[in-house]
């Protein structure tokens, strides 16, 4: 998704990027990039904390955000809603797991969001 990589560009000097191509950011680069999605038209639909080291990536388990939608929602309260609380969630995850943490993200645009709404209330 191009809007994706528009949004990590700042921040991919400081980025742990493995070789799969996951992008992996630190405290406050993590708090931008939920900034730089909003203003981008983005919601943070999930996030990951991880701990990095040489030669692995070892996820907290108590440490993952998940915003998918469960009911209809008009996108831009959606899209506030993901994006405020994934900077509490960043917030409160480096505070307890210290600022060595890596976050990793899943975002989600306008489209993507119409897109899943037409599969949650079809399925109803």
């Amino acid at each position: 998704m191009k809007k994706e990589s528009e949004i990590y560009a700042p921040f991919i000097d400081r980025a742990e990027v493995r070789p799969s191509g996951e992008i992996f950011l630190r405290g406050e680069d993590a708090q931008q990039l939920v900034a730089a999605s909003q203003s981008a038209g983005m919601a943070v639909l999930g996030i990951e904390a991880v701990r990095i080291d040489a030669n692995q990536v070892m996820p907290y388990i108590d440490a993952i955000a998940d915003y998918s939608p469960k009911s209809a929602m008009q996108w831009e309260a959606y899209q506030e809603r993901c994006n405020r609380l994934a900077l509490d969630f960043l917030r409160e995850a480096v505070e307890q797991k210290g600022e060595d943490t890596y976050f990793c993200f899943e975002v989600m645009d306008r489209a993507e969001h119409a897109e899943f709404l037409k599969r949650i209330t079809s399925a109803s």
